[in-house]
């Protein structure tokens, strides 16, 4: 910078850079994007320097900077992104620079208007010796209005003089939107994103749980976007012309981060991160995110740490990580060893350390698995997808009162409770994690004995959310979870939970057929019909 030009000025001569410093002493009109006589003059310093030129003006018609740029464009100054957002939303300042006019507007200049929050962006179209024929203005448009960004185009001589008229309507929708977000943190506000491959109503209702899975992580969604392609991107997961789309309209909403519904390679991840200059957050980290929160045992924090680990270890891009809450990094790095090295040293020497512990609470599980065998006491065993009700139900047939609320993975602690039946019999009731579609495989292996709890039950209550439109792909993805599991051989009695949300004469022929009961975990009658047919299930000859 010479005084207070910015960019490219070497080489300028000194009536250039005088003539650009006279650019501070112009007061443009107000109610105007842009005035013809500032325009005229711009476009006459970039015809005798054949660089670009841009100027920043805030709403007071003071030129707050002046830049200089290269013979296509010029650059918004970093020095200027200092200034705060005004009403919550809108920087209070627009950027006005000169651009030939056959080069078109590029994502570069739409990322800019929308992540640096401008109140408009201004494009003076020159010919090749600086005379402007055309104006451009961008402004970002309210949350559902279409398009993220508004153009508008006209002559240079037509400039129209409602632009603060236009700016103030816009401003107060967008401060209404930031309104309702202002009290939470930035990367709490999240804006969500799926592909899909194939059909779109499987896709939304992924989007639908992959929404409640942020809830349940105490973030807010701030807006979604679903786009339909023949292939994942290899580098960026989705398509560039979606991403920039997809960015425009998170920097409008405020968002902090963006999450994707599917597993981002170390790769994409990076790449989405440096495009977007948002947190990124795959569906596998959100739910590791989640499991890390709701842990609250030393075995069960164990095994997220674990977990955690294995995600971490590939996701390593070179510039380390702190694994300080997991003892690493403590004078372990070598002589010219690079970080990376020693992170991932440090990564699987934890993973070993983890593993030893959580096989030493297996060992312990496990024996009393086989007192509980011993004991001839019948076991049965809750399962179900994440929110079925599953805790709520164990509550209501044991009086446990463990942990029961309407959040994905709400229960992550094997819970076990001897209860008697309403004709005199007992039996042992297991609460168990709940499943979900796409269950990373790291989480499924660090709670693999927990999970194994359910091996020797002598009957699997499998609940299921009858209010869930998806209930039918949550059985089946149960279904093979225990298959998996190798637990499909333990007799299986289904039961449709939250009968006060459907409507029982439409959902009762589907529960009739599948061979299941329909009942609600709160209600007390239904709770000991339920008792009742599990009691009949047990005296059967085994």
């Amino acid at each position: 910078m010479t005084n207070r030009l910015f960019g490219k000025i070497s080489g300028l001569a000194a009536s250039e850079l005088g003539a650009l410093e006279k650019l501070y002493t112009r007061r443009p009109e107000l109610d105007r994007a842009v005035t013809h006589e500032i325009a005229r003059e711009m476009g006459e310093i970039a015809g005798r320097t054949g660089r670009m030129v841009g100027i920043i003006i805030d709403r007071r018609g003071r030129v707050k900077a002046v830049a200089v740029g290269d013979a296509l464009e010029v650059e918004f100054p970093e020095e200027a992104r200092t200034d705060t957002p005004r009403g919550g939303r809108l920087r209070g300042v627009r950027f006005i620079c000169t651009k030939p006019e056959n080069v078109k507007v590029g994502a570069s200049d739409r990322l800019l208007l929308t992540k640096l929050r401008l109140d408009s962006i201004v494009f003076i179209g020159i010919d090749r010796v600086g005379t402007p024929h055309t104006i451009r203005e961008g402004a970002v448009l309210p949350p559902g209005q279409g398009e993220p960004i508004e153009w508008r185009e006209y002559s240079v001589s037509g400039i129209p003089n409602d632009y603060l008229e236009r700016l103030e309507a816009r401003e107060q929708e967008l401060s209404k939107t930031a309104e309702r977000f202002k009290k939470i943190d930035a990367l709490d506000r999240v804006f969500l994103v799926a592909i899909t491959t194939g059909a779109a109503a499987p896709a939304r209702e992924s989007m639908a749980e992959l929404s409640e899975l942020s809830r349940s992580c105490g973030m807010v969604v701030v807006d979604r976007m679903l786009q339909r392609r023949d292939r994942i991107d290899p580098a960026t997961f989705v398509g560039s012309g979606f991403l920039e789309e997809v960015v425009h309209r998170a920097n409008i909403m405020n968002a902090g981060r963006l999450v994707f519904d599917g597993e981002l390679s170390p790769k994409q991840a990076r790449n989405l991160e440096r495009d977007s200059g948002l947190a990124v957050m795959d569906r596998t980290m959100l739910i590791l995110e989640i499991f890390g929160r709701r842990a609250v045992t030393g075995d069960g924090k164990l095994r997220v740490d674990l977990a955690k680990l294995q995600y971490m270890a590939p996701h390593l891009a070179g510039q380390g990580v702190d694994l300080s809450r997991l003892g690493g990094g403590r004078g372990m790095r070598g002589s010219g060893e690079m970080k990376i090295e020693t992170d991932r040293r440090v990564i699987r020497d934890n993973i070993v350390k983890l593993k030893k512990k959580i096989n030493e609470i297996a060992a312990r599980r496990e024996e009393m698995r086989k007192r509980r065998r011993m004991s001839n006491i019948a076991t049965v065993s809750l399962v179900g997808y994440t929110n079925a009700g599953k805790s709520t139900l164990f509550n209501s047939l044991t009086g446990a009162g463990v942990f029961a609320e309407n959040l994905l993975f709400a229960t992550l602690e094997t819970t076990t409770r001897r209860a008697r039946l309403p004709r005199g019999g007992e039996c042992v009731f297991i609460d168990t994690v709940g499943f979900i579609k796409e269950l990373p495989e790291m989480l499924l292996d660090a709670f693999r004995a927990t999970i194994e709890e359910i091996d020797g039950s002598h009957l699997l209550l499998h609940i299921v959310d009858a209010s869930n439109p998806a209930f039918p792909r949550q059985i089946e993805t149960v279904n093979s979870t225990l298959r998996d599991l190798g637990f499909e051989w333990i007799p299986q009695m289904l039961v449709f939970n939250k009968r006060d949300l459907v409507d029982d004469a439409s959902l009762r022929p589907i529960v009739n057929e599948r061979g299941g009961i329909l009942i609600s975990a709160l209600d007390a009658a239904d709770v000991k019909a339920l008792a009742v047919e599990v009691e009949a299930r047990l005296s059967k000859p085994k």
